[in-house]
């Protein structure tokens, strides 16, 4: 093959920038193309802990990788280039997406910061492309499974003013077989965001998760918090998160088999069946300007999944036929503007990927160069800042072996003597008066010379007996 028409390697076709994201998959950069001016987005896949050395990429990156070819819609992320890079015996995967300056979580955050509600016309056109990219998803059998904030990016160009673009679909899949269960592949969807038949174990869910999951984040948009806001417990497997369940349970009541169907054959309902709650207090105390929003978002967070409203019935709600209407692009009437994607730089830490512009692209002389400044640290008598303030503590050996407990406690404490590094400005306060003898005598208690006095007394009227 010619080296003509040999592709060029990741490190010739961008530049990289900096670092915009990290994740349990690797590092997002922000990149841009040699020889124009477009921004692209590059995650580095890195070597999963549980992989071995020769093993190639991960299955869920091929996943993504073959989903985002197939799928071409105007609200999914697209896929610009793969490139496969071998060095020093490693084996790394990068993938280029097209680059969105913001994100619904960084959108939100900025609103509840300044205190201010998302203005209503937003939040109608986010959710509205939010939703017609779900509906495509769905139409094409490919469930999300990961739908939050931090995953619909929303882009800011001149050609493309807020327009929504659904990323990140590592945990994606094909639906099609009703009877291949998706459970084996373990815990999916962010906990605050999942569904209620994922929480209760259920091994056949359906595309009705990603609207519990739409659900949530629409009552992000109205009103700046978390909806569900549980603790999980950290498992490999899926257990029952009761926190999460309970969070649930205290706004939308305990479901039972009036209004879910079929409930009692879900695994982990057994550890639920004895809870007590009130009945659905979603509705209650609701302004007028918000009954609309609220009713379909009630129809999104119905326990029975078979109940949910879908994608498609949503977009056909009476909310978004209501003034104000949704604008495509969500940006276009909109004066406010936007922080962009914070961009880390490239240190010894954390170094650039292009191996010809790292600092010390050599690891030998990197160590080198940190074994000189820590012996340069030490000629001058500089302290490590990075370094906690430590404690050296001496503990001698106690040869003092008396029976009594409270010879014995006195003689620990002066076996131990802390020795601390305190910083050259500070001072260990003194206390004053010191109690040189911890041990305080006991009260209505005679002194010592009074009872040998009393000890001579009686000794001296029995020898008068005598």
């Amino acid at each position: 093959m010619n080296n003509s028409s040999k592709k060029k390697s990741v490190f010739e076709t961008y530049e990289f920038l900096g670092r915009i994201g990290k994740g349990s998959y690797g590092i997002v950069h922000k990149a841009r193309e040699m020889g124009t001016n477009r921004y692209v987005a590059i995650k580095e896949y890195l070597k999963h802990a549980n992989q071995k050395q020769d093993q190639g990429v991960m299955a869920s990156t091929i996943r993504e990788i073959k989903l985002l070819k197939e799928l071409n819609f105007e609200s999914v992320v697209k896929i610009e280039d793969v490139f496969y890079v071998e060095e020093n015996g490693t084996r790394k995967m990068y993938i280029a997406f097209e680059y969105a300056e913001h994100d619904l979580y960084k959108i939100i955050l900025h609103y509840h910061n300044r205190r201010q509600r998302m203005p209503e016309a937003l939040v109608k056109s986010f959710m509205w492309q939010i939703l017609n990219g779900m509906h495509y998803l769905h139409e094409n059998w490919v469930i999300h499974r990961d739908i939050k904030p931090a995953n619909i990016l929303i882009k800011d160009t001149p050609d493309e003013k807020g327009v929504v673009k659904i990323a990140d679909f590592g945990l994606a899949r094909i639906f099609q077989d009703p009877f291949n269960g998706l459970g084996r592949d373990g815990n999916v969807v962010t906990i605050w965001y999942r569904a209620p038949e994922l929480l209760l174990g259920s091994e056949h869910y359906t595309k009705a998760i990603d609207i519990w999951s739409i659900g949530c984040l629409f009552f992000e948009l109205l009103r700046g918090m978390t909806l569900f806001r549980g603790e999980e417990i950290k498992s490999n497997r899926v257990v029952f998160q009761q926190d999460q369940m309970k969070k649930i349970t205290q706004l939308l009541g305990v479901p039972d088999s009036t209004t879910w169907n079929g409930i009692e054959k879900y695994p982990f309902y057994q550890n639920m069946k004895d809870w007590v709650g009130k009945t659905n207090t979603l509705l209650k105390n609701i302004s007028s300007n918000e009954k609309m929003a609220f009713s379909l978002l009630s129809k999104m967070l119905i326990y029975d999944p078979h109940k949910r409203i879908t994608a498609k019935e949503a977009l056909e709600h009476s909310y978004f036929r209501d003034s104000p209407l949704p604008t495509i692009p969500a940006f276009k009437n909109l004066t406010e503007r936007f922080p962009e994607k914070e961009m880390g730089k490239y240190d010894e830490l954390h170094p650039n990927p292009d191996p010809e512009k790292r600092k010390n692209p050599n690891p030998e002389k990197r160590r080198n160069q940190k074994i000189e400044n820590q012996n340069f640290r030490k000629r001058k008598n500089i302290r490590n800042p990075r370094q906690s303030e430590t404690k050296t503590i001496e503990i001698r050996t106690l040869t003092n072996t008396s029976k009594n407990p409270l010879q014995r406690k006195q003689s620990l404490r002066r076996s131990i003597k802390p020795k601390m590094k305190l910083q050259p400005n500070t001072q260990r306060r003194k206390r004053k008066n010191p109690i040189k003898n911890p041990i305080k005598p006991q009260k209505n208690k005679p002194s010592q010379s009074r009872t040998s006095f009393t000890r001579k007394k009686k000794r001296t009227n029995i020898t008068k007996r005598k």
